[in-house]
């Protein structure tokens, strides 16, 4: 947990470098907010950032959560010894077997 705190403060400051020094290579803009905006400006971009990757973190557990219910379906599957071919649906939570395949039939002779 320690090391994501520190990455995130040494990603948060180097990207607070990499602005300073994008904006001193740009023009000056006749549109300056005053430094009160500004820092509440960072704050906002800031909250962005935090909220991006929370947003990331959710995505990987429930990632994860997924892969852990389809491990478990498998288990299931095994524990009751059923056909490989039984295959779990997590958005049923039920076990089917897929339909075989259909016959093609000769068309009639003439």
């Amino acid at each position: 947990m320690k090391k994501s705190i520190y990455a995130i403060l040494i990603g948060s400051l180097l990207g607070i470098l990499f602005a300073f020094l994008l904006a001193a290579a740009q023009a000056p803009s006749k549109y300056q907010p005053s430094e009160v905006q500004s820092l509440r400006l960072q704050l906002a971009l800031k909250n962005a950032q935090l909220a991006q990757r929370d947003a990331a973190d959710a995505q990987q557990r429930f990632q994860n959560s997924l892969n852990d219910l389809r491990t478990e379906g498998e288990k299931v599957r095994t524990e009751n010894k059923w056909p490989d071919t039984v295959k779990f649906d997590p958005s049923t939570m039920t076990f089917v077997e897929p339909p075989a395949p259909a016959k093609k039939e000769d068309p009639p002779k003439p």
